[in-house]
């Protein structure tokens, strides 16, 4: 890949942020020595592994954040015989390997065929190395002396003696008959023995060694004869600890040594891992998704430059066949030349194996070789590099780019006079076109928007710009050609209206009626792309808000089905232990007499039963309530002649014809014309409660219904069938049936029909019975006679209109 373009589209930034993700030094060398591929295969085969981590990172499993201490180094001493490692080192071993089975486990939550998870688990397992480096060495690099009963020996022999020597020389610092003999009151070291600071002028006093002499003469640092052989026996027990060290570091390394080529297998492995986790991690930072390969062209849509801060506006490339090239245009600083960075720099994280920061489905071709000529040779912040410069690097790429190449070229023809800026560009881009490379080019000449319209190779795009704010908006328009709006922004700083007011003169001018034409077309093209954005904007809410309906949807259902089983586990927890009271109370009444004692605990237990049954009914009526003064609120229209309404819980739709008696109206259905009050009328499609501050009744509501006066102005409808049957309903659907069927009687002419609600629990029957009591169109109810369905059916008696 370009060397020179890796440079100018900041690459290598990307990838040292990459870099900066891994969790070893091994990992690090590879992301940073790893190359731009251009194999398909080698770049699909990274990309799925970054895919399964990403699933890692998003999983329950999270990747554990040790990190993998470099032993590289390490290789090249294990591999002489005789070496021996420290106890860092053979930490460093020990906490690699122990990072590693950690890492090998993290993948608990792939699929068995995913890649990742057959890398994780042909990952060497060196755990056995682990556990024996942990017995004598801590992860910190310190012998564990206490758990080794040799050194655990050695160390109490050593701090035996150590106090005898301290014991002797304190007594020799402490006599009385010796007191002026020293020149300090406390022992010191020489070359690991302990000596006493031994005045000059007392040297003949004390027998010993002299170890040293001060720089003035006046101290001799002696060792007295009585303390040498206890120096003596102090150097032995530290020569035999120290030789039991070695002796463990020995047999560790002869460990470590003995699995090299599996601890350099393991060490390769996680490094390669670590790197294609890093570019996991840093497409979750990014918000970034795998771009979908395609054979020709470039589809990015919402993608964003990831070294950018701040608020980035997302922008949108896209070159379809049979066109392989932008030609772009717009105001400066409308980001023209990030348009360009960024197509670049996601085609080489593409390559890199790497997810990009654009919408999902975003695609991208495979490109041989990149070669761009941006102006800022350094970064976005810096200035235009010489028209000799550019020529010179547009040379090159015209040199060595392919069919398969992407080409970049800022500011194409600029930095000369424009008439020969504008006819140079042309012919390069001529040459682009001859050589088929996928291009992307920005420029100002009005020449080259011309240019690709005749072209079926270039396509126009542009760089929006605000009119009402006269700053750009950043968003690339493909489709659409752009002006610099040179003259809008010049007036913006501050230059005098009048020299703008010319300068539009000249331009107006200058243009001819095909320049006209073209800018009218493409004033059309921005409202319609403006217009699409918008139902594309609207459209996107609407699909959000149909995902949260179906998930506010699902968990409604969620909750009603808990709450049964709830409802269930309590009624059958009352039912056994209702039925285990009853059957002790038959037991007593059968098993003695009956007396006032028995008759009042059979009294007791009936009112329990029925204290316990109200207070369940109040505690669904507690939530009901809540629930309506949870529902958000709406404000009731007021009711008018020629609204269109639902009449009743029964949801029949009519439209009201007038005004009648007091809080009443005159409301006209199919074949029927019924005078109602407006606390029994609501809205069409309207929620609950209907205007004249009423709501529909509940199931056991009540209320006054009013009086109804019909009069018939058409042929009755169909007669309605004589029987319903609810068993199965919930009590609120059942009710609903109910008020259907007693308004098609009512239409019908019919007075009587039966309700089938079963025995059960009582719950359809009482619910159904109350609500027949709370309508005036229902004359009486009786229970059916026992060969007709006894308790388990109310025949119904409708008043005649």
């Amino acid at each position: 890949m370009n060397a020179h373009t890796l440079r100018l589209l900041e690459f290598d930034t990307v990838r040292d942020g990459v870099a900066s993700l891994t969790l070893g030094a091994s990992g690090e060398r590879v992301v940073l020595s790893s190359e731009v591929l251009t194999d398909h295969d080698l770049i699909a085969a990274r990309l799925d592994l970054v895919a399964d981590w990403r699933v890692v990172l998003a999983g329950e499993e999270r990747v554990p954040d040790a990190p993998f201490p470099d032993i590289e180094p390490l290789f090249v001493v294990l591999e002489k015989e005789g070496t021996v490692l420290d106890e860092e080192q053979l930490a460093a071993v020990s906490l690699f390997i122990a990072a590693a089975v950690g890492f090998a486990k993290s993948g608990g939550d792939l699929e068995a065929d995913r890649p990742l998870h057959g890398r994780l688990e042909a990952l060497p397992d060196l755990s056995r190395i682990r556990r024996q480096v942990s017995v004598y060495i801590s992860d910190t690099g310190e012998i564990k002396d206490d758990a080794i009963p040799e050194l655990r020996r050695l160390r109490a022999r050593i701090r035996t003696t150590e106090g005898r020597i301290e014991k002797q020389a304190v007594a020799y610092l402490r006599d009385p008959d010796r007191a002026q003999y020293w020149t300090s009151d406390a022992p010191t070291q020489r070359n690991g023995r302990t000596v006493l600071p031994l005045s000059a002028n007392y040297r003949n006093r004390v027998k010993g060694i002299v170890h040293e002499v001060s720089q003035t003469g006046a101290t001799l640092f002696v060792e007295p004869s009585d303390l040498v052989d206890l120096n003596n026996e102090l150097r032995e027990a530290q020569a035999a600890y120290d030789q039991e060290i070695q002796r463990i570091l020995r047999e560790l390394t002869a460990a470590v040594r003995a699995e090299l080529p599996a601890l350099r297998t393991l060490e390769a492995e996680t490094a390669d891992l670590d790197a294609l986790l890093a570019r996991a991690r840093y497409g979750a930072q990014h918000d970034c998704f795998r771009a979908a390969p395609r054979a020709e062209g470039v589809s990015l849509s919402g993608a964003r430059h990831p070294l950018l801060r701040g608020a980035v506006v997302p922008i949108e490339v896209r070159i379809d066949p049979p066109f392989r090239g932008l030609i772009v245009t717009g105001p400066n600083t409308g980001g023209k030349t990030v348009a360009l960075k960024t197509t670049g720099l996601l085609a080489l994280m593409n390559q890199f194996g790497m997810e990009i920061p654009a919408d999902e489905g975003s695609a991208l071709p495979l490109f041989d070789d990149i070669f761009a000529d941006i102006g800022d040779e350094q970064s976005l912040e810096q200035s235009l590099s010489t028209f000799s410069g550019h020529m010179t690097t547009i040379a090159d790429v015209l040199k060595h780019a392919g069919r398969r190449s992407l080409v970049l070229l800022d500011e194409v023809g600029a930095g000369t006079d424009p008439e020969e800026g504008s006819a140079l560009a042309m012919s390069v881009l001529d040459e682009i076109e001859r050589i088929g490379a996928t291009s992307v080019v920005t420029t100002h000449h009005g020449a080259l928007k011309n240019y690709a319209y005749k072209s079926g190779f270039f396509e126009n795009a542009s760089v929006e710009f605000d009119p009402q704010r006269l700053a750009p908006t950043f968003h690339v328009l493909i489709g659409v050609p752009g002006t610099s709006h040179a003259l809008d922004i010049a007036e913006r700083n501050g230059l005098p209206t009048e020299v703008v007011r010319r300068a539009a003169g000249y331009v107006e001018e200058g243009q001819g009626d095909e320049a006209r034409i073209i800018h009218d077309l493409t004033e059309k093209q921005v409202e319609l792309h403006r217009a699409t954005r918008a139902r594309d904007t609207e459209l996107e809410g609407l699909r959000k808000r149909r995902a949260e309906l179906e998930e506010q949807s699902q968990r409604l259902a969620d909750r009603e089905l808990s709450l049964r089983k709830e409802g269930l586990q309590e009624f059958e927890r009352l039912s056994r232990e209702t039925r285990r009271r009853l059957e002790n109370l038959v037991r007593e009444i059968r098993e003695g007499e009956l007396t006032r004692e028995k008759t009042g605990r059979v009294r007791e237990f009936l009112d329990e039963l029925t204290e316990t049954a109200e207070e369940e009914r109040e505690r669904v009526a507690a939530a009901e309530r809540e629930q309506a003064r949870a529902r958000p609120a709406t404000e009731p229209k007021e009711l008018a002649p020629g609204m269109e309404v639902a009449v009743g819980e029964s949801g029949r739709r009519g439209v009201i014809r007038r005004k009648g008696k007091g809080d009443s109206w005159v409301v006209e259905t199919e074949s029927v014309r019924l005078e109602l009050p407006a606390e029994q009328l609501r809205p069409a499609g309207g929620g609950g409660g209907g205007a004249g501050g009423g709501g529909a009744r509940g199931a056991g509501g009540g209320g006054d219904a009013g009086s109804v006066s019909l009069s018939y102005e058409s042929a009755r409808s169909p007669a309605p069938e004589l029987e319903l049957d609810v068993r199965g309903y919930r009590l609120p659907e059942a009710v609903a049936e109910v008020d259907r069927r007693i308004d098609d009687c009512l239409l019908s002419g019919v007075t009587q029909f039966s309700v089938i609600h079963g025995k059960g629990e009582g719950i359809l029957q009482k619910g159904i019975r109350d609500h027949l009591a709370s309508r005036d169109e229902v004359s009486s109810y009786d229970f059916a006679r026992p060969e007709e369905g006894g308790y388990g059916k109310t025949v119904v008696h409708l008043r005649e209109t």
